[in-house]
């Protein structure tokens, strides 16, 4: 299958599919712009200047690493935001986390990653999300901490929980272009790209993607019910829609409202319990 659609875009907006890869990486106060996108760069001393550098620019006290997950989200930015929790886990300079989210989305792709090393953080320390702006990938990361906090504005928004792929076809383009495009795939390798922007859709290929964005819905909404065990009233909450302050709280898609202080200050609580 074309690797175009292994990553299934859970972004809520359609400018994602414009944007560059070095704009969805989340470079969050320049840490992709910094570490060129170099995962196997990060040693543990990297990991560790880089959270006591978040601490310092975000957390009003030391003892909470505040780590920034800013715009569309991505496998480069997933990976390293993983990274840096898995440190902070074993460093006993931090009692607790708080992840700032304020993302549309993203892909698929190493969604579990991150949320997973959310899970694993929570076993040894509290971590709390604050937020403005938490859909679809957003909020997949989301679900998985002690309590989500929702910042007190009108334009505060949650939820997005479903997946779905933009597919776009460039052959009648081609065409008023006055170009004429053939694909030859080799014998024994039929179906090499059988997906792609330029032949259109069977109903084969339709069904690979319908069955890809279902798999992807799937594991979307097992990862929230996992994290949110006991918290979701609704199950429509899993149509895909997003949600406001008051009917995420009702819904049981987030806890508290309040500031970046106040879940600093809730985080600490619960680590002393």
């Amino acid at each position: 299958m074309a690797n175009l659609f292994t990553e299934h875009i859970w972004n809520i907006e359609e400018s994602y599919l414009r944007v560059s890869n070095k704009q969805t990486a989340s470079g969050a106060l320049g840490l992709f712009d910094v570490l060129g996108g170099a995962k196997n760069m990060l040693t543990a001393d990297d990991a560790k200047w880089y959270n006591q550098y978040f601490t310092k620019k975000l957390s009003n006290n030391p003892n909470v690493l505040v780590l920034p997950i800013f715009g569309e989200m991505g496998r480069s930015s997933n990976e390293l935001i993983a990274d840096l929790l898995a440190s902070a886990k074993k460093d006993d300079a931090y009692r607790a986390s708080v992840l700032k989210i304020n993302t549309p989305g993203g892909t698929a792709d190493s969604c579990s990653l991150l949320a997973d090393a959310v899970n694993e953080f929570r076993k040894a320390k509290p971590l709390l999300v604050q937020t403005a702006k938490c859909y679809s990938a957003g909020y997949f990361v989301a679900s998985q901490a002690d309590e989500i906090w929702l910042e007190n504005d009108s334009s505060t928004g949650i939820g997005s929980i479903s997946s779905l792929i933009f597919y776009e076809n460039h052959q009648r383009e081609l065409e008023q272009q006055g170009i004429s495009l053939e694909i030859f795939r080799a014998k024994g390798g039929e179906r090499k790209a059988l997906i792609n922007m330029y032949e259109p859709l069977t109903e084969e290929t339709r069904a690979i993607l319908q069955n890809q964005v279902n798999m992807a819905r799937q594991e979307f909404v097992g990862y929230v019910k996992r994290g949110r065990v006991g918290k979701i009233k609704n199950e429509e909450v899993f149509k895909g829609d997003t949600y406001n302050i008051k009917q995420g709280l009702e819904l049981g898609l987030a806890d508290k409202v309040g500031s970046l202080s106040d879940a600093i200050k809730r985080s600490l609580q619960l680590s002393k319990g």
